[in-house]
């Protein structure tokens, strides 16, 4: 549990970078805390998706519903620290079709995957180019979706997200797969 809210708080980090400065810093910057989760071997719901299905010792949906509990609430505070950030959160939430939104979630996982499995290959720009290109392609993270709607202090849409998590997982699981020897 405590790797999970640690894999939260980073991500939140990046959620607030994000939001404080937008494109094209704020993409950048968010990295760092991919590159936290990674180094600090944190347990993040979308680093471990594409891993899972081969290696089932961790309890992945445990790790979903940590991560998104923790994100919303370091997200709360975030909002509350710097009040100016929640009318963009809000705006973020906006609905949008579920079918569009499960696609930029399976594109959002597959370069997540990417990112991590590059990083335990020690090549650890893979996170710099990776967490940049989901963002300005406007795919949708499970996890920085539940830090905005914190941020935004508006309780989640829960079926959403948990859409976007099977579609970062599907795309975590077929990257993995494709890139399977």
């Amino acid at each position: 549990m405590k790797k999970s809210m640690l894999a939260s708080f980073l991500i939140s980090l990046g959620v607030a970078v994000n939001l404080t400065l937008g494109p094209p810093l704020g993409p950048i910057f968010f990295s760092f805390g991919l590159l936290g989760v990674c180094v600090l071997d944190a347990h993040l719901f979308t680093g471990k998706a594409g891993y899972w299905w081969r290696n089932q010792k961790i309890d992945l949906f445990s790790v979903l519903v940590a991560n998104m509990l923790w994100g919303w609430f370091f997200g709360w505070f975030i909002g509350v620290a710097n009040p100016s950030l929640i009318p963009i959160a809000i705006e973020k939430t906006v609905m949008i079709n579920p079918i569009i939104y499960l696609i930029q979630s399976f594109f959002c996982g597959s370069i997540m995957y990417i990112c991590v499995d590059l990083f335990k290959k020690n090549y650890v720009y893979g996170i710099f180019l990776g967490v940049p290109l989901f963002i300005y392609c406007g795919f949708q993270h499970s996890i920085a979706n539940a830090i905005v709607y914190g941020v935004a202090h508006i309780l989640p849409h829960f079926p959403l997200l948990m859409l976007c998590a099977m579609g970062n997982c599907a795309g975590a699981v077929f990257i993995n797969l494709l890139s399977e020897e």
